[in-house]
């Protein structure tokens, strides 16, 4: 019969199943000339499963034998659950926060979330109808996105065109006021280049598709005021009326109203007609900065690209109703930009008190008021003027502004140069602009003093072709698409969300494999796995640990804890070791005590100032230091064993 330390020879030098199958041989449960069989890996694996569940089952089995011991682990576990349910918990209130963060972020880089002091209620109407924007044949829009990739300008870069501040501290638009031919002047609204090119967008890929009434001759290739003036010619009476605060009424609710009847989604519509409308903005500065606050609604600005097209749209009902209300009477309408006007045969009083009221109806009705100062009836008889030329016999340049022009190019050429301007500005590029002026008219006479002004001032050039090729090439690029230029500046994009970390599980709480146990014995069972060591794979533990488990099963009876004497006994040598671990310096004043009050010499420390003296005191010294230290030493070692 092998002892176990022979089996365990056997084992190391060859393997645990070799000993068990020559055991089975040995004991007649196997055949000698049987061949050993090749057990699979499975086998392996389940019986250490196996001998793990039966160990977990036995070690449940001792826990469960002391009430109190399996009170407190069931206390502990249901901590345990507690801590991993709050961990899990928070961990899903991350998890759903970082949820709605990507979703937002992705939503932002996609959409416009809000137009700014603007009502942003149209971004939520994203429908549009497709099939009116092909037949009209207009780009079809899907969203901000598919706006700014149309345009070239990134999304972004729309955000901060579109985003309506009723006091911002920059302005897309620079301001300036030139003179007007009856005088004062008008305020002109210069857009930047940024929305400049935005503008030249949609004029070109927008706007300039759509029909116009055959009335509009204003802001038309191919038309001007010549145009507008001659179906006039020789009529027996010609009316005019001016449209008040014309481009001021048209503004940023009927912009966006024009864009959704063409087919474009109220999202869209509101989108491009805030491109297309600014506010008037006077400037403050405050604490040394400037800032720019909106004086009013939103409106076409005069000066922007857009805002001719828009007009001729906006009033192309207006156009269509004047136009019927002319023929009614025996009329003929035309319009250029905000002067409306109207000619043919002549009218009774009561006729044309019911003409004037009918069409100042219309034009109310279309949201516009007639100027009641520039409302004139002109009969054959008076000078017929129509947009500033006589109308009478033929189109022609008001015979007192031609006298006062050749009077002022007769000084001009007296002097070689002229020395004011003709009515404002520079006096050589505003002589050179009334000269084109009349030579666009005609007329024999207007010809003549053209190129009589041509041969003293020079041709008016205006800008240069360097010029005029780049203001071709910047708005060519802003039609298709592209940058101007290969360095144009684009706005960033805003960073990233980055998701909240999720919290950890306590190493202490997270779930073990089978065969372990979250949870300490408590009482001598602590003591016991604390000296026992680990069990080899195939599950048996070595002789010194069965050795020591059965010593200390020896010691106390099974489900047995400790007295209430033995735990208080425990706990002041605990303390006590503590006390003595983490004040070192215990030892020391113990020596110093024993030295003063018990070690004093009977004539004191006055003695000490012979050799002898002096080394009886520090040898008592050093006897208390050691005296106080092998206390702390053995109450250490005591607690250890």
């Amino acid at each position: 019969m092998s002892t176990r330390s022979q089996l365990r020879e056997r084992i190391r030098q060859s393997s645990l199943d070799e000993v068990v199958l020559e055991e089975m041989i040995r004991h007649g449960f196997w055949g000698r000339d049987q061949a050993i069989p090749d057990l699979p890996q499975d086998f392996f694996e389940r019986r250490r499963e196996l001998q793990s569940e039966i160990q977990d089952i036995l070690t449940r089995d001792r826990r469960l034998a002391n009430p109190d011991l399996a009170l407190q682990e069931i206390m502990k576990e249901r901590m345990r659950e507690a801590r991993l349910k709050r961990v899990e918990t928070k961990r899903k209130e991350i998890e759903a926060r970082n949820a709605r963060g990507l979703a937002f972020d992705k939503k932002r880089r996609e959409n416009v979330l809000s137009l700014g002091d603007s009502s942003s209620a149209p971004l939520h109407k994203t429908d549009a109808d497709l099939d009116l924007l092909l037949a009209q044949d207009l780009p079809l829009i899907d969203g901000a996105l598919s706006l700014s990739e149309a345009m070239g300008i990134g999304l972004p870069e729309l955000k901060f065109l579109t985003y309506d501040r009723r006091v911002a501290n920059q302005t897309h638009y620079q301001s300036f006021e030139i003179s007007k031919k009856t005088g004062g002047t008008r305020q002109i609204f210069a857009p930047k280049p940024r929305m400049k090119r935005a503008q030249y967008w949609i004029l070109d890929n927008i706007l300039n598709d759509l029909p116009l009434h055959d009335a509009a001759h204003g802001f038309r290739e191919g038309r001007s005021i010549v145009t507008n003036a001659q179906p006039h010619v020789g009529q027996q009476l010609v009316i005019n009326m001016d449209l008040k605060d014309f481009f001021p009424t048209i503004t940023y609710p009927r912009v966006k109203g024009l864009f959704a009847s063409m087919g474009y989604a109220e999202a869209d519509a509101a989108l491009l007609a805030l491109i297309c409308t600014e506010a008037d903005r006077d400037p403050i500065e405050i604490d040394g900065q400037t800032w720019h606050v909106a004086m009013g609604p939103r409106k076409t600005p005069q000066g922007a690209p857009t805002s001719p097209a828009i007009a001729n749209l906006v009033t192309r009902k207006l156009d269509r109703r004047l136009t019927g209300l002319a023929k009614r009477f025996g009329l003929t309408y035309t319009r250029y930009a905000d002067d409306l006007s109207f000619s043919g045969d002549m009218l009774s009083d009561q006729g044309l008190k019911g003409f004037h009221a009918a069409a100042q109806a219309i034009v109310a009705d279309e949201g516009f008021v007639i100027h009641p100062d520039k409302t004139r009836f002109m009969r054959r008889g008076d000078r017929q003027e129509v947009t500033g030329l006589v109308v009478n016999d033929k189109v022609s340049v008001p015979r007192e502004e031609r006298r006062k022009f050749r009077a002022w190019l007769h000084q001009a050429e007296k002097t070689g140069q002229p020395t004011q301007p003709f009515r404002a500005g520079n006096p050589v590029t505003s002589g050179q602009g009334y000269a084109s002026f009349l030579y666009m008219v005609g007329g024999t006479e207007g010809l003549a003093l053209a190129e009589r002004a041509w041969q003293v001032l020079g041709r008016q050039t205006g800008v240069t072709a360097d010029q005029v090729e780049d203001a071709e090439h910047f708005r060519h690029a802003s039609a298709y698409g592209r940058p101007p230029h290969p360095d144009w500046w684009q706005p960033q994009e805003p960073p990233a969300f980055v998701p909240i970390p999720l919290p950890k599980f306590a190493r202490k709480d997270q779930k073990v494999e089978s065969g372990q146990s979250n949870i300490p014995s408590a009482g001598n069972r602590n003591i016991a796995s604390r000296h026992r060591r680990a069990a080899p794979a195939d599950g048996h533990r070595s002789d010194a640990a069965l050795r020591r488990a059965d010593h200390l099963d020896q010691l106390r009876p099974e489900g047995q804890g400790f007295s209430f004497v033995e735990r208080l006994f425990r706990l002041i040598l605990t303390l006590a070791a503590m006390a003595f671990q983490f004040l070192p310096a215990l030892g020391t004043l113990i020596a110093v005590v024993l030295l003063y009050f018990i070690w004093k010499p009977p004539g004191g420390y006055k003695g000490m100032d012979s050799f002898w003296g002096a080394a009886r005191v520090w040898g008592k010294l050093v006897l208390g230091l050691i005296a106080g230290n092998v206390i702390v030493v053995v109450t250490i070692l005591i607690l250890a064993s």
